[in-house]
């Protein structure tokens, strides 16, 4: 047995410098010695945001320059055959976890984790140029919203040519408007909960009333209407107001006829179909 132990620890002392020595050949050696080789690419690196962390003289040498993403340079001066970190070809989690090593602690980014983009393998250089791109764009995206979101949401893209739409190809409002794209608590990544973000916009809509519509109090806007686009006035889920109004009230009174014109346009007395402090019917 003493034998044996004598062995292993001779062996766990011949272990140790080649451990010792390859842990000193990963080195951080500074953004700069990049630029020897990678010139141009510097170039455009030195205009964008990241480069701050260069000039950051308290930030750790991992979290600093072209090593930041690409983990230590040492190896990779002395022999340029031994690669770097390349992102294309990792998984969208190993990418996403290099951005996330800095921009982890920024609220918005954080929930990133737990968003539906992260679910659904989609990493952040899907949607954003490394800093080394040129031209440099807002953001560093590839493309400008909502062109970057139509690459993934193409049934997006089609209910916002339909004739009723929330102006987002005209440029009048953005994707980014309702939407946040890293995440937030609710899986639609709304950047305010339920009808609230509705509510930013439509003020008159929100009350509070005395007597609410409970269809709206209880499942919210997206009961009636669609929110990015429709055949239908008003994003309406229907083109009939009636046949919305009966898919909820099927118990309307008998005198109701809706073989009558007279009652096959429900807001021509139920006015106040959102809320009314008057009328317990919404009449006014």
């Amino acid at each position: 047995m003493k034998s044996l132990a004598k062995v292993l620890l001779l062996g766990a002392i011949l272990l140790l410098p080649a451990s010792l020595i390859l842990a000193q050949e990963k080195t951080y050696i500074g953004s700069e010695q990049c630029m020897a080789c990678h010139d141009e690419v510097y170039s455009y690196y030195k205009e964008s945001a990241h480069y701050k962390t260069d000039l950051d003289e308290k930030a750790p040498a991992e979290l600093k320059g072209c090593e930041a993403c690409h983990g230590p340079g040492s190896e990779h001066m002395e022999d340029p055959e031994k690669a770097l970190f390349k992102f294309p070809g990792k998984s969208a989690k190993s990418r996403s976890e290099i951005c996330l090593k800095c921009h982890k602690k920024e609220a918005e980014r954080f929930t990133f984790r737990k968003s539906e983009h992260r679910l659904g393998a989609i990493a952040c250089d899907d949607c954003h140029l490394p800093p080394h791109n040129a031209p440099a764009k807002e953001y560093m995206l590839r493309e400008t919203a909502p062109n970057l979101c139509y690459n993934c949401h193409r049934e997006i893209m089609a209910e916002f040519a339909l004739p009723e739409h929330h102006k987002v190809p005209e440029g009048v409002i953005n994707c980014t408007d309702c939407h946040t794209p890293h995440g937030s608590p609710n899986y639609r990544m709304l950047k305010k909960e339920a009808d609230e973000v509705c509510f930013k916009c439509h003020t008159d809509k929100r009350g509070p009333w005395i007597y609410e519509h409970l269809s709206l109090y209880v499942e919210g806007c997206l009961v009636c209407h669609k929110p990015h686009g429709s055949n239908s006035r008003h994003l309406l889920t229907y083109q009939e107001v009636r046949m919305l109004c009966l898919s909820c009230h099927p118990d309307a009174p008998a005198f109701h006829n809706q073989r009558n014109a007279r009652f096959q346009t429900c807001t021509v007395c139920h006015m106040n179909i959102h809320g009314s402090n008057v009328s317990k019917i919404l009449l006014e």
